[in-house]
């Protein structure tokens, strides 16, 4: 009897492993919605309000785990907020939406704080000209760490 209930244990181990691994892309996709509706809901609210704004201007795809904004509006460059990627049609490259993926997990790893630590400091240094260059802007925090988080090498 203790044999069998050993052997049951076991299986029932290796079912819930393989569950797992069946599961895996799905639950990761429900802790990110969890995620954006409690730990990352002031980006999440900001980014409905811009889908609202840029709305019948912008064209919206799915990517990993974010929503990819394409904006055509001249004015606009690009902004993170939460799971959803803004970026101008005219700025668009590679290497600018893996930056902007940076700023995804930055929202992520920060939540609430994110707004505070990275979107205002960067908004303010990227409207007033505080840097020389665009090496010099990506040089600091917090674009620096969206880089690495994105995978950018500059």
């Amino acid at each position: 009897m203790i044999e069998r209930f050993k052997y049951f244990w076991l299986w029932l181990i290796w079912r819930c492993i393989v569950l797992f691994d069946i599961c895996k892309p799905i639950i990761i996709k429900i802790l990110l919605l969890l995620s954006a509706i409690t730990w990352e809901l002031p980006q999440t609210i900001g980014s409905l309000i811009l889908a609202l704004i840029f709305l019948g201007r912008s064209r919206v795809k799915f990517e990993n785990s974010y929503w990819l904004v394409m904006v055509n509006d001249k004015r606009f460059t690009g902004i993170s907020l939460g799971r959803f990627v803004f970026i101008s049609d005219w700025i668009f490259t590679e290497t600018v939406k893996k930056h902007e993926y940076g700023h995804t997990w930055q929202s992520l790893i920060l939540g609430w704080l994110y707004l505070i630590i990275v979107g205002i400091p960067s908004i303010i240094r990227s409207q007033k000209g505080f840097c020389k260059s665009e090496i010099e802007y990506y040089s600091h925090f917090p674009e620096n760490w969206a880089d690495k988080l994105g995978g950018v090498v500059r």
